[in-house]
């Protein structure tokens, strides 16, 4: 189920913004992410591994617990502990815009958003372009991303993928981390319909 939009409210929150907004023509993986590097948003992000695995986010001084992330609108912190809620299932290259609520406005979306909202939105692709990046580094560090895109008039598709692995620098500190998704939009007379499937 989504979530009503914020012009909703019987009270307008307090504090909305757009920290990350992806041109059209750029893709996100050749951008630092704000989340997880220098913003001016006031978070504490804490990783267990590189490249955001085991992640949690906290927003002004809450917990993870507080801070609820979604993707265009959708819930993804775990129900029972809120619990590395930036282990996100689809690729950064398929986002391309971060809005961030935060303050009392934010708890409009349950107990669990004391701290803030942050919304993952993903955007239908302008023209048709493929973008793909690889590297390598030490203790068998590897990253693999594909971002394919196509358009019609009445239908656009975004393909994405990453694949980020290590060994770790002592035994046991090894991770996997693999997104897949794919989106649809079909546009219609009555409106467009957007299906993402992500894992």
């Amino acid at each position: 189920m989504s979530l009503p939009p914020l012009s909703q409210c019987r009270s307008p929150p307090t504090t909305a913004r757009s920290i990350f907004s992806k041109p059209a023509t750029s893709h996100c993986c050749s951008t630092a992410c704000p989340i997880t590097s220098g913003s001016t948003l006031p978070s504490n992000v804490q990783a267990r591994a590189g490249n955001g695995v085991q992640t949690d986010l906290s927003i002004r001084g809450t917990t993870f617990e507080q801070t609820l992330v979604l993707v265009n609108g959708f819930r993804l912190n775990d129900p029972e502990s809120g619990h590395l809620n930036l282990d996100i299932p689809l690729p950064l290259e398929a986002i391309s815009r971060i809005d961030v609520l935060h303050g009392s406005g934010s708890t409009f979306y349950g107990s669990d958003t004391i701290g803030g909202a942050v919304n993952l939105i993903t955007a239908q692709p302008a023209a048709a372009s493929v973008f793909t990046k690889a590297g390598f580094g030490s203790y068998g560090a590897e990253e693999q991303h594909l971002q394919a895109d196509y358009t019609t008039k009445r239908l656009a598709e975004q393909f994405t993928g990453s694949r980020d692995t290590s060994d770790g620098f002592i035994q046991d500190r090894g991770y996997h981390a693999n997104a897949l998704a794919s989106e649809t939009w079909l546009r219609t007379k009555p409106g467009t319909t957007d299906v993402l499937l992500a894992g």
